[in-house]
């Protein structure tokens, strides 16, 4: 887990990728080595202007490989804050697992995983609701 840190701090402060060869442990680490090479030019492009930072650059590319960097890459501070709002009326749990979940997968980018986690929403304020009338 430090070395996912110390990497996640290199390449949002310094712009910098590890190459695959200077990893400790390729067969752990390809697949985050991968996410970064991919966000590279996105987060460059990010922080080239402070409109984009602020405002965001849009939907530039169809899937960002993480829900939580297409908040911020598509929708900048502004937006991505306003997320954070809207998202408090979520119950606790579902905030948490939909964190955690999007740092490494778009979880609404595939539909499969977009309906079924509209199901559980709905589902869970409709027993939520029905409870309240007992």
């Amino acid at each position: 887990i430090i070395y996912l840190l110390k990497t996640l701090y290199n390449f949002f402060v310094y712009n910098y990728v590890p190459k695959q060869t200077s990893t400790p442990d390729l067969a752990l680490y390809y697949s985050f080595i991968n996410r970064l090479e991919f966000w590279h030019p996105l987060l460059a492009n990010f922080k080239s202007s402070y409109f984009n930072i602020i405002f965001g650059m849009g939907n530039t590319h169809i899937y960002y490989e993480s829900f939580i960097f297409r908040c911020i890459f598509s929708y900048g501070i502004i937006g991505s804050l306003l997320i954070i709002y809207f998202s408090l009326k979520l119950p606790l749990f579902l905030f948490i697992f939909t964190f955690l979940a999007g740092l490494t997968f778009d979880l609404y980018f595939s539909s499969k995983v977009f309906f079924m986690a509209s199901l559980f929403i709905l589902s869970y304020y409709h027993y939520s609701n029905a409870n309240k009338f007992k």
